[in-house]
């Protein structure tokens, strides 16, 4: 219960901006311990585990540039968080990939969430309905923002089709044949498992969606494997 604590109030401070109550870090060691253990292999305890170093890989990130909400923060804090995403995901794609429905479940789901979140606050002004308006950072800066949150939406999105787990790992939003051919094959029982979902978990779906249509009612996508760029 006080480990979902955590992620649930992690989650909270990204939707809402308010600072998190529970310092995740502090919890960081005894999960690792935790891993080590013999006793603590099964896949339900390894997910645990890899969702409480996700949100304190992510909070310590937070902390280094003081922005404890991560909608303004700098292009080097924002490299430095992609990067250590990209880290912790390699080793755990590994390790729980293979398990039953992982593809569109925590911690997977978070990362995706966390991702998409922090990304994307940095485009807001792209998606203003005023012309006028451009991006606070650099242009290749908000390119790579930008294809890190529609991998991270198209993942949340698909990650609901049938056979997600076969291709949603290597799902790559510049890449079209990394994405499956053929009508969207909703995968019902995922979908009657969402009805218990936390709010977080509707929120970071609806979010996708939404975004998604951003972008193509801003023009700044088009269907094609290419962003618009002269849109950026």
């Amino acid at each position: 219960t006080y480990y979902n604590l955590i992620s649930c109030d992690f989650n909270l401070m990204l939707s809402s901006g308010l600072p998190v109550s529970i310092d995740p870090t502090s919890t960081r060691q005894g999960m690792l311990e935790l891993a080590e253990s013999d006793r603590a292999q099964l896949p339900g305890d390894l997910r645990i585990v890899a969702l409480i170093e996700l949100v304190s890989v992510t909070y310590k990130t937070l902390v280094k540039c003081g922005d404890f909400s991560g909608r303004t923060l700098d292009p080097k804090s924002l490299r430095s968080l992609n990067a250590d995403l990209d880290q912790w995901e390699r080793p755990w794609t590994v390790k729980l990939a293979h398990t039953f429905s992982q593809h569109n479940q925590l911690p997977f789901t978070s990362v995706r969430w966390y991702r998409l979140a922090l990304n994307s606050a940095s485009l807001a002004p792209l998606f203003s309905p005023e012309k006028q308006a451009r991006p606070q950072h650099s242009h290749l800066l908000s390119l790579q923002c930008l294809e890190k949150s529609l991998t991270a939406a198209c993942q949340i999105v698909f990650s609901y089709s049938f056979d997600a787990g076969d291709f949603v790992w290597d799902l790559e939003s510049q890449l079209p044949s990394s994405f499956p051919g053929g009508l969207f094959k909703l995968d019902v029982e995922a979908l009657q498992r969402m009805q218990y979902a936390v709010d977080s978990s509707w929120i970071s779906y609806t979010f996708a969606v939404t975004f998604l249509v951003l972008c193509f009612v801003r023009q700044i996508v088009d269907g094609t494997s290419d962003f618009n760029h002269p849109i950026i």
